[in-house]
């Protein structure tokens, strides 16, 4: 097993030439949940500053200034840019938000699997309270992610594979969920007059281009299977009735069943059958269902 790398790392405010608080990690993610904590009310100097940036739209700059597998050594670098900068209220002209001068605390937290165990079952059945979610929503309330953030999230993302095991929980867990009527307003009124840029068109498409769904992905959200509607539109053609006689006999809408009349599926479907389709039928073919 490799030995975990550590590292010193530098917060600072977009626009400002110096940092405002030196720590040390192991993990890649551990710089950025000061800003989650500021952002969830955290009191101490260091979520002020960073709320403060917030509210002045200057994002908060990351950087990683030394790394060694020797956690000493990263300790020794920590205090000495602590040293270097000063903390403000406790050092003349300094300008770091740190409590304290570093090189104590533990670099990264690796609990074992009994430990991973013990927590995940107290978390167990865990249900928040109505205050509890209420606090959250304010917290999470015009927060932005950044663009490089995006980007970090969509690279770690590519290429991942949900297993049999989890997709049978989420299923488990959807399994007769009902979302109430307040909610389904809440989404509405959320995404209504909501614009899609053309570059978010473009890369939509991108994603979708080329991509090959299975039978039964394209019956799922239908109510008629496409073969069946492909079975009606031959019926109504060799049965010598008119689409809306068809149609009210067999409780279907005729916008419906104009819809699959012009199907490229039921077009080949009847082709491959050797049903005559009328003239009328294949004239706006070219629309695709």
């Amino acid at each position: 097993m490799n030995s975990p790398c550590h590292f010193v790392y530098e917060l600072w405010v977009t626009g400002q030439d110096h940092p405002f608080y030196v720590g040390k990690a192991t993990y890649k993610t551990r710089p950025y949940a000061h800003l989650t904590q500021a952002r969830r009310g955290d009191k101490s100097l260091k979520a002020s500053i960073i709320r403060k940036a917030d509210k002045n739209g200057l994002p908060i700059i990351v950087k990683s200034v030394f790394t060694s597998a020797i956690e000493n050594e990263v300790f020794i670098e920590e205090c000495r840019l602590i040293r270097f900068y000063g903390r403000r209220g406790f050092d003349v002209s300094g300008v770091l938000s740190n409590m304290t001068i570093g090189g104590e605390g533990r670099c990264g937290n690796f609990p074992t699997k009994e430990q991973r165990e013990k927590q995940a079952e107290a978390m167990r059945g865990r249900e928040r309270t109505q205050d509890h979610c209420k606090s959250i929503s304010i917290a999470k309330k015009g927060h932005s992610v950044s663009l490089d953030v995006r980007n970090k999230i969509s690279t770690a993302l590519k290429g991942r594979s949900l297993s049999d095991s989890h997709i049978s929980a989420l299923v488990r867990k959807l399994t007769g969920h009902v979302v109430s009527d307040d909610t389904r307003q809440k989404i509405s009124a959320a995404l209504k007059n909501r614009v899609v840029s053309e570059e978010q068109r473009m890369a939509i498409s991108r994603t979708l281009s080329g991509r090959q769904r299975s039978e039964e992905s394209v019956n799922s959200g239908s109510l008629f299977p496409r073969k069946s509607a492909a079975e009606h539109v031959r019926q109504q053609i060799e049965s010598g009735l008119s689409q809306n006689e068809y149609c009210a006999a067999h409780t279907i809408s005729p916008q419906t069943f104009c819809g699959w009349k012009r199907s490229r599926y039921v077009i080949s479907y009847l082709e491959n059958a050797g049903v005559v389709i009328p003239r009328r039928v294949t004239r706006r073919s070219v629309l695709k269902v």
